[in-house]
């Protein structure tokens, strides 16, 4: 700082030095730092300009809110007397956004009194056009022009287009290699990066497995996948092996110098529970590039999906198949299945549970048991109401009611005089039902190619949004969108497709009806149980109907020798419509 003020004091001409690249690559493994800075101190010491200080940072040129310039924006300001210069490298070091952020950039530099120039002499200082004798035109900005303005201005242009060429060549061709399962970037942990020739003659880079680190993956999944080992347990067991992370610099703010080092640290639950759940393990990426779907990558993958499936123990599963796609099943998305597989159960020794209805409110009964003083258990079939409409509990014995409902089945018996108009009305019903899915098949078959026109179109026009990040973020949403939705279609068939026939579905019905009472000994589900009183019973009776033997039967049906007919209201929508029972066309 004493220097500083010696150099304001003599009136020597001072600048700022600011240097800019735009990646860390260039950052880290180029010298386009140290040459901006050595090129730019060159051009100060030819026309006698003291350098105060040198602003590094890598960032990108797109935007004017940069870390080093707004430090170096500040360190202007501190200033008693204005530093006469900043000296940048390339015109482009100060944008790649056009004459509006140069213009931007320059005003904030002039509003401490510092000028913009570049090592290459291209911004030249304003000169006074106009003389007029006894009388100063310097004050007015009128009678002054910049004899490099328009020379500056096709640089900032230029800059501005050099950008988007480079990205249209680039960024294109990285998408689609990553699409065709190659590397485009760092690679993961665990993994190296490797060139390789593909069929086309063509220079692709791969990921090939480190010597060293690999073994401690697949260790890890052995252990998750073959053991009953705790997480805690696996970590002491990989640790014993030596197992180090990887050693990784850390960098300063501007990322152009190393100030440390980190890494080199042992495996903790935390790393061990992220590396078991990423799929790149088990060759298969998935990424923003990809539209989050599931890629298989074009390398030697750690484990296979199988040891992959059984080390997450549920809670991510790869799916593939036999066409080789895939699809990646999160746990929300498993466990509605595992609760709907528990909450349909059925109980063998109360089968009228859910099919006796109670006198009191017509909800189901449901079983309950009882301890005496004694230690001997009671059985029961309870209601005490639905929670809008309570009452007295209402119980039956579960003995005597079994007893009595089997006896009562065993006497009712099928009209065969009523067979024919029983499918016949099986016929209509199934035609309706055939017309219905050949309705959602078209349906279906056009929301996907709804669907594939909308992608196809975006992807073809997708490079004229480069310029324009926010569109293209707004259009890469879209496309997310489109791929979850074409997903989710493609891994279901159309509605209640499935592999049954009419002509099998009749032999069926023929047999349910003939053999009717023998049916609820045989099936131990709570489904048959449902479909055989939803064929018998007009409405669901209580268990006083059957006592009385008044229940409601269809009239394709008869109690001892009691003859009824067939009634136009027949339902048998229910029976047809059961998931195991549908039509395929």
């Amino acid at each position: 700082m004493l220097k500083l003020n010696t150099l304001l004091m003599n009136n020597t001409k001072t600048a700022i030095i600011y240097c800019r690249v735009s990646t860390d690559k260039q950052a880290q493994n180029w010298d386009s730092i140290s040459v901006q800075e050595k090129e730019c101190r060159i051009y100060c010491e030819r026309m006698y300009i003291d350098v105060v200080e040198v602003f590094r940072e890598q960032f990108t040129g797109t935007s004017i809110q940069r870390p080093a310039l707004t430090e170096a924006l500040k360190f202007l300001k501190k200033q008693k007397i204005s530093i006469d210069y900043c000296i940048i490298h390339k015109i482009d070091r100060s944008t790649r956004w056009g004459l509006g952020d140069y213009y931007e950039i320059k005003k904030q530099l002039e509003s401490f009194g510092t000028k913009l120039k570049d090592a290459y002499g291209v911004i030249q200082d304003d000169i006074n056009v106009v003389n007029i004798d006894n009388f100063d035109t310097n004050i007015y900005d009128w009678s002054k022009i910049n004899p490099s303005e328009i020379a500056v201005s096709m640089s900032v242009l230029s800059a501005k287009q050099e950008r988007s060429s480079i990205l249209q060549r680039t960024i294109p061709q990285e998408i689609r290699n990553t699409q065709n399962g190659y590397i485009s970037r760092q690679s993961h942990i665990w993994y190296q990066n490797k060139k390789i020739c593909t069929e086309e003659w063509k220079m692709k880079t791969t990921y090939i497995p480190d010597p060293v680190e690999s073994k401690w993956i697949q260790a890890m999944f052995d252990f998750r996948a073959n053991s009953t080992m705790s997480d805690k347990e696996i970590v002491n067991m990989v640790n014993l092996m030596w197992y180090k992370s990887r050693p990784q610099k850390v960098w300063d703010k501007s990322k152009t110098m190393i100030v440390g080092e980190s890494g080199n640290n042992p495996l903790n639950i935390k790393q061990l529970q992220k590396t078991i759940s990423t799929p790149v393990y088990a060759g298969i990426i998935v990424e923003k590039w990809t539209w989050k779907m599931p890629v298989r990558w074009k390398f030697q993958w750690l484990v296979s999906i199988d040891t992959f499936n059984q080390a997450n123990r549920g809670k991510i599963e790869i799916i593939e198949s036999q066409e080789g796609s895939l699809t990646i099943l999160y746990g929300k998305e498993k466990t509605e299945e595992k609760v709907i597989s528990q909450r349909i159960r059925f109980n063998s020794e109360y089968p009228f549970g859910r099919v006796i209805r109670c006198p009191h409110c017509g909800w189901h009964l449901t079983p309950n048991q009882s301890r005496s003083k004694n230690g001997k258990l009671h059985y029961y079939y309870q209601c005490n109401g639905r929670k809008w409409l309570k009452h007295k509990n209402y119980t039956e014995k579960r003995d005597e009611v079994n007893e009595t409902m089997i006896d009562f089945l065993s006497h009712v018996s099928f009209n065969p005089l009523h067979m024919k108009k029983v499918l016949d009305k099986i016929d209509e019903i199934w035609n309706q039902r055939i017309h219905e899915i050949e309705r959602e098949k078209m349906n279906y078959q056009k929301e996907i190619s709804i669907l594939e026109e909308s992608k196809m179109l975006i992807i073809k026009n997708i490079e004229k949004f480069i310029e324009f990040p926010e569109i293209l973020k707004t259009k890469n949403e879209e496309l997310v969108s489109i791929n979850k939705k074409l997903t989710s279609l493609k891994s279901q068939k159309p509605k209640h497709e499935t592999d049954k026939n009419k002509y099998e579905f009749i032999e069926f019905t023929k047999n349910i009806l003939k053999h009717i009472s023998n049916m609820l000994r045989k099936e131990k589900s709570e489904e048959s149980v449902w479909v055989i009183f939803d064929i018998l019973f007009e409405e669901l009776p209580t268990y006083e109907n059957i006592q009385s033997q008044t229940p409601s039967l269809y009239p394709v049906f008869a109690l001892n020798t009691k003859k009824r007919t067939i009634d136009d209201s027949f339902n048998w929508w229910y029976w047809v419509t059961l998931p195991w029972w549908q039509p395929k066309s």
